[in-house]
């Protein structure tokens, strides 16, 4: 008799540490199904511009709508910038079968280029903060631009002008200018050295 009861008490006690084992499941399994934070990608202060450039092509490939709905192909990286603070600026050319911008169901219908389309993505670090279509669509926030792209002093959009032979010369970030004035300083040393030259000769 007792041990029958003894073997119930084992029974009993058994079932109900397996309603807790799966009562505690259920509730890690509820919990990971509302907690969208491990989709989010944690910021990476060890993040190169290189490795920025990737996530950046990524994130064009996988979440722009004007890239994958627009039937986007031939993407190229054109130009990168490291602007300080762990902000990166990435330059990239591509086309598309369809004009418009944005993904179909609420994107914008409009005429646009479809060949030689730019696209610009700012990272802080490894995060995408701001991608923008052509200099007029923010294909990250869903909107037309309208204001500065987050960053170190929350710098000016700049548009690469397209009719420009030499892409090297334009940098997105502003240091265009910079190497221009560098290029015409070097050109001008060129030029005095071969007057001086040429007097020499004479």
């Amino acid at each position: 008799m007792k041990k029958m009861k003894k073997e119930k008490s084992i029974k009993a006690a058994l079932l109900a540490l397996s309603i807790i084992i799966v009562s505690v499941l259920i509730l890690v399994f509820i919990f990971e199904s509302n907690d969208h934070s491990s989709d989010e990608p944690v910021l990476d202060r060890g993040t190169t511009l290189d490795e920025a450039g990737l996530v950046a092509e990524n994130w064009i490939r996988e979440h722009s709508g004007t890239y994958r709905d627009r039937g986007g192909y031939d993407l190229s990286i054109i130009e990168k910038s490291d602007l300080g603070e762990g902000w990166y600026e990435f330059y990239f050319r591509f086309n598309t079968e369809e004009e418009g911008y944005g993904r179909k169901e609420d994107g914008i219908e409009t005429e646009s280029i479809t060949d030689n389309r730019e696209i610009v993505v700012r990272t802080n670090y490894n995060i995408v903060e701001a991608v923008i279509v052509d200099g007029k669509y923010n294909d990250q926030a869903l909107k037309l631009v309208d204001s500065d792209l987050p960053g170190p002093e929350n710098e000016d959009f700049e548009l690469v002008d397209t009719d420009e032979d030499e892409l090297e010369d334009n940098i997105i970030s502003g240091d265009g200018d910079e190497r221009d004035d560098a290029n015409r300083e070097e050109s001008e040393n060129q030029d005095q050295g071969d007057s001086e030259h040429e007097e020499e000769n004479g």
